[in-house]
Order: structure tokens, then sequence, then C-alpha cells
């Protein structure tokens, strides 16, 4: 199957995108990280709109960070939620604990991401791991793949984010996928790709409260949905 065109659904992306904006922007703090901020005063009362329990208004200090030491103590408990859902369990939590071992693992990591290596043979591309930290709290992570390959394009796309099973249900996946998409931009993607299953309903809200739009479904059973970054959003 060919891979999906982002410039025929551009105006439809656009569109969507101005909808779901939700005067949330993400602004660059010291470090390299991201911060998120009201971007409209006026439409502050978007944060207050309840996303499943809880509210959007406590991710306003949440930050996109590298991989680090300082939140090996909250990774190490993130792990052990994700391994009671049966998740991640490639990571051992108890070999993690030995501080050196971490770092070492870290270092493996950034270097994963210059060369493009990876168990899978469809994940061997440039690509940069963030993580969803609030203070030295880990509550998720972001893989953003610099480039794709046939088997990306299939199943896979530009980003793969999860959040922590105990940070669930307060809005981080959508401010998560919100602030990736704006490195992404920063990185030369104009249009991101982001797939997931039909029957995951809470993705593809993420998705399109994003601005994402329906391309198709791929031969590998995921739909497709293409996002504009900000490098691709017209100037006000």
């Amino acid at each position: 199957m060919p891979r999906p065109d982002p410039g025929q659904r551009a105006a439809r992306v656009r569109e969507t995108r101005d909808r779901s904006a939700r005067g949330v922007a993400v602004r660059r703090a010291g470090g390299g990280e991201l911060r998120l901020a009201v971007a409209d005063p006026e439409r502050h009362r978007d944060h207050e709109r309840p996303v499943g329990s809880r509210t959007l208004a406590p991710l306003l200090a949440v930050t996109l960070a590298d991989p680090g030491p300082r939140y090996h103590r909250s990774f190490l408990d993130a792990l052990r939620e994700y391994h009671r859902e049966g998740l991640h369990t490639d990571l051992d939590p108890r070999l993690l604990a030995d501080r050196s071992r971490f770092l070492r693992w870290l270092d493996e990591v950034r270097e994963a991401g210059v060369h493009g290596t990876a168990p899978l043979e469809r994940d061997r591309v440039p690509h940069r791991i963030l993580w969803w930290i609030e203070g030295d709290e880990y509550l998720g992570r972001a893989r953003l793949n610099l480039r794709l390959n046939d088997e990306l394009a299939e199943f896979g796309g530009h980003i793969g984010y999860d959040i922590r099973p105990s940070a669930r249900g307060r809005g981080h996946a959508t401010a998560l996928l919100r602030a990736v998409l704006r490195v992404a931009g920063e990185a030369g993607i104009e249009n991101a790709l982001l797939t997931c299953a039909p029957g995951n309903h809470a993705s593809r809200r993420v998705i399109e409260r994003n601005g994402g739009v329906l391309a198709d479904t791929s031969a590998a059973g995921r739909l497709r949905y293409w996002c504009l970054t900000r490098r691709s959003t017209p100037p006000a």
C-alpha cells in the first residue's frame, strides 16, 4: 500500500488544529525543556474543561525533558506500575536501581536515538526519547521518529507515547502529544504521522484533540492520522 500523502489533507488539518488549540502554548524554558503556558488568558476556561475525572489545569507546570538521573527514583516507580500491567517488561527495575547501571542505560538510550538502533527493525531510524516530567516526577514518555521507513509508515508513525498508570485520566496524553508536535516541527517535520488501533478510542481522541485528521487505514490495520506541527502552522 502506498504511503498516505500529507498534502492532500493539509487544509482540513489546519481547520481542525485551529479548533483544537484550547488556549495552550508550549514555550521553551531553560535547559532545552518545554513548558506549558496559557496562550490566551481569555480562553483559560478551556483548561478547566474536565478530561476524564479531572481537569487540564494541573498540567501547566509539566515539561518535556531529556531522560536524566534526576528522575531515577520516579522512573523506577513508574516502571513497577507498568510491570503490573505487563508493559515494558524488557526493563528490570531491580537492575536499574543501581545508579551506575541506570546511567549506562541512559547513555544507551541516547546513542540508540543518534544512530537509529533498536531491537525491532521498523524502529531502526534516528529518533529522540523525551520524558514528560513534573518537578522530579516521571509521568510518561514519547518517542519522536525523525524519519519514516516503510514499516513505520504502516505501524508506528512519527510519534509514540505513553503515560504511567497512576497519572492517567488527567489530560497528560493530550498535552504530551501537543508538546511533542512542537518538537517535531522544530526538527523539520511539517506533517506528523500518528497511528493507532481502530478500537483504541482514547488514543483516537488524543490525536483528534491535537488536530489529527484521519487519512486511511494502513495495511497493518492501523488508523493513520496526519497532524500539522508548529512549523507548518500559518502565521497569525
